[in-house]
Formats: structure tokens, sequence, C-alpha cells
């Protein structure tokens, strides 16, 4: 799930068109080298109004109200939050928070990831920039 700022590259799908990746994808960084030679360099569109979802994780203390606390200030960025999951260990207090927002940036990342620091109890945020 690139990001408009994210260093990118194009790669030749076999009946799929082109797929764009980070250049840091482990797809792309554990390609062999017979399709190494599909790849291709690809830059982002400037002055895009676009958005893209982007895949963020967040560890916190459990406590009644986090979802809310977070989900109202995505809603106050005026982001759109496509999906969330919400996972607690009663025994820790804790929970783990997988949030997908459509992000037009960087810079707007960036932004809310630091915002939602701000929110009592969050232990630790980051992108997701791997699944599986």
């Amino acid at each position: 799930k690139p990001l408009p700022g994210d260093d990118i590259v194009g790669f030749v799908t076999q009946g799929q068109g082109v797929a764009i990746h980070r250049k840091d994808c482990r797809n792309i960084l554990n390609l062999s080298d017979e399709k190494n030679s599909r790849l291709f360099e690809v830059d982002w569109q400037t002055n895009t109004a676009d958005a893209y979802p982007v895949d963020i994780s967040v560890q916190a203390l459990d406590r009644a109200g986090l979802v809310r606390d977070i989900t109202t200030l995505i809603a106050n960025e005026k982001l759109n939050l496509v999906g969330i999951t919400t996972t607690t260990s009663k025994s820790e207090n804790l929970a783990l928070i997988n949030l997908t927002v459509e992000i037009h940036d960087l810079n707007s990342l960036s932004h809310l990831l630091d915002r939602i620091k701000q929110i009592p109890n969050i232990f630790e945020i980051r992108r997701v920039k791997d699944l599986g």
C-alpha cells in the first residue's frame, strides 16, 4: 500500500497489468533474478487529491472509550476510516487496534500518527508496511 512520498517501483505482472510497490516491499526485495527484469521506474503524479489506504497498528492500555477516542480523532481530521479490528488481552489489560485509514500523503500520515500518540494510554503506534 504505497503512499505519495514513498519510494516506489513498477512491476509488470502476468495477466494483471502493472502493480506499484514500495521499493522496500518484501515482495520486491525477494524477487528472483528472472523477475527483476520486470521492474521499472515510476514516479508519483503531483497535485493529486487521491487518498490511499494505509494500515496502522496501535498498542495501548485497554480502557473504556479508547476506540471512541481514536475514531473521533480520525473523523475530526476529516479522514476516512475504512477498517478497524480490536483485540484485547484482559490478563495484561492491553489493546491492539489495527486501522486502515485513507491518507493523502506522508505528511498527512505523520500528522495523524503524532495526533494519535497524544491520546492517553497509547504505548506504540506505527504504520504496518508488510502484511503476512
